[in-house]
Protein backbone atom coordinates (compact mmCIF):
# COMPACT_ATOMS: atom_id res chain seq x y z
CA UNK A 1 0.00 0.00 0.00
CA UNK A 2 3.04 1.94 0.34
CA UNK A 3 3.81 2.55 -3.03
CA UNK A 4 0.89 4.23 -3.43
CA UNK A 5 -0.27 6.10 -0.01
CA UNK A 6 2.10 7.91 2.11
CA UNK A 7 0.35 8.59 5.64
CA UNK A 8 3.13 10.79 6.78
CA UNK A 9 3.14 14.11 5.00
CA UNK A 10 3.87 18.02 5.53
CA UNK A 11 1.64 20.12 3.15
CA UNK A 12 0.56 23.84 2.59
CA UNK A 13 -2.05 24.46 0.82
CA UNK A 14 -3.25 27.06 -1.96
CA UNK A 15 -3.99 30.33 -1.32
CA UNK A 16 -2.83 30.69 1.94
CA UNK A 17 0.70 29.06 1.98
CA UNK A 18 1.23 29.67 5.73
CA UNK A 19 -0.08 27.54 7.36
CA UNK A 20 1.35 23.89 7.65
CA UNK A 21 -0.72 21.05 7.35
CA UNK A 22 -0.36 16.98 8.41
CA UNK A 23 -1.91 14.66 6.23
CA UNK A 24 -2.06 11.98 3.92
CA UNK A 25 -0.64 12.17 0.46
CA UNK A 26 -2.25 9.45 -2.46
CA UNK A 27 -0.83 8.62 -5.89
CA UNK A 28 -4.35 8.27 -6.81
CA UNK A 29 -2.81 7.22 -10.26
CA UNK A 30 -1.37 4.05 -8.47
CA UNK A 31 -4.54 3.92 -6.05
CA UNK A 32 -7.23 3.99 -8.52
CA UNK A 33 -6.67 0.46 -10.23
CA UNK A 34 -6.13 -1.17 -7.08
CA UNK A 35 -9.51 0.09 -5.98
CA UNK A 36 -10.73 -1.65 -9.10
CA UNK A 37 -8.90 -4.67 -9.20
CA UNK A 38 -10.68 -5.42 -5.20
CA UNK A 39 -14.00 -4.89 -7.14
CA UNK A 40 -14.88 -1.68 -5.16
CA UNK A 41 -16.07 1.36 -7.18
CA UNK A 42 -14.46 5.18 -7.01
CA UNK A 43 -15.85 8.40 -8.49
CA UNK A 44 -13.79 9.62 -11.40
CA UNK A 45 -10.32 10.87 -10.37
CA UNK A 46 -11.09 14.38 -11.82
CA UNK A 47 -14.35 14.65 -9.45
CA UNK A 48 -12.03 13.37 -6.18
CA UNK A 49 -9.33 16.15 -6.66
CA UNK A 50 -12.24 18.93 -7.56
CA UNK A 51 -13.88 17.80 -3.98
CA UNK A 52 -10.49 17.94 -1.81
CA UNK A 53 -10.41 21.96 -2.76
CA UNK A 54 -14.15 22.45 -2.39
CA UNK A 55 -14.21 20.86 0.85
CA UNK A 56 -10.83 22.50 2.04
CA UNK A 57 -9.78 19.18 3.34
CA UNK A 58 -6.77 18.54 0.70
CA UNK A 59 -5.38 20.03 -2.78
CA UNK A 60 -6.17 18.03 -5.77
CA UNK A 61 -3.65 19.65 -7.96
CA UNK A 62 -1.70 17.88 -10.35
CA UNK A 63 2.02 19.20 -9.78
CA UNK A 64 2.38 17.90 -6.09
CA UNK A 65 4.61 14.89 -5.99
CA UNK A 66 5.39 13.11 -2.66
CA UNK A 67 7.60 10.16 -1.86
CA UNK A 68 6.33 6.97 -1.73
CA UNK A 69 7.84 3.55 -1.74
CA UNK A 70 9.03 2.04 -5.08
CA UNK A 71 8.01 -1.19 -4.65
CA UNK A 72 5.94 -3.14 -2.24
CA UNK A 73 8.74 -4.23 -0.19
CA UNK A 74 8.62 -2.03 2.82
CA UNK A 75 6.79 -0.67 5.94
CA UNK A 76 7.95 2.84 5.90
CA UNK A 77 9.11 5.30 3.39
CA UNK A 78 12.23 6.02 4.19
CA UNK A 79 14.87 7.92 1.74
CA UNK A 80 17.38 7.25 4.52
CA UNK A 81 20.48 4.71 4.68
CA UNK A 82 19.14 1.17 4.73
CA UNK A 83 15.52 2.15 3.85
CA UNK A 84 13.71 0.25 0.83
CA UNK A 85 13.66 2.44 -3.17
CA UNK A 86 12.09 5.19 -3.21
CA UNK A 87 10.42 7.19 -5.92
CA UNK A 88 8.94 10.76 -6.27
CA UNK A 89 5.00 10.74 -7.52
CA UNK A 90 2.02 12.99 -8.36
CA UNK A 91 0.06 12.47 -5.65
CA UNK A 92 -3.12 14.35 -3.77
CA UNK A 93 -2.59 15.63 -0.18
CA UNK A 94 -5.59 15.37 2.38
CA UNK A 95 -5.47 16.54 6.24
CA UNK A 96 -5.07 14.80 8.92
CA UNK A 97 -9.16 15.92 10.20
CA UNK A 98 -10.67 14.73 6.69
CA UNK A 99 -10.48 11.49 8.59
CA UNK A 100 -11.82 10.19 11.50
CA UNK A 101 -9.59 9.39 14.58
CA UNK A 102 -10.08 6.19 14.48
CA UNK A 103 -9.52 5.93 10.87
CA UNK A 104 -7.12 7.70 10.31
CA UNK A 105 -5.09 5.33 12.44
CA UNK A 106 -5.85 1.93 10.78
CA UNK A 107 -5.45 4.10 7.15
CA UNK A 108 -1.97 5.02 8.37
CA UNK A 109 -1.61 1.26 9.58
CA UNK A 110 -2.40 0.13 5.92
CA UNK A 111 -5.79 -1.71 6.53
CA UNK A 112 -7.25 1.08 4.69
CA UNK A 113 -10.37 -1.17 3.73
CA UNK A 114 -12.32 0.22 6.23
CA UNK A 115 -11.41 3.97 5.93
CA UNK A 116 -13.72 6.57 4.06
CA UNK A 117 -13.37 10.62 4.16
CA UNK A 118 -15.67 12.28 6.23
CA UNK A 119 -17.83 14.99 4.31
Amino acid sequence: MLTCVNPSVSFKLLPDKTVQHKGVAVALKWLLPLVKQFGACHPPEGRIRQELRTLSIGDGRGDIKQFFNKYPDGETITRGVGGVSVTARSCVVMKNSAFGREKLRVFSEGMQSTVSIKS
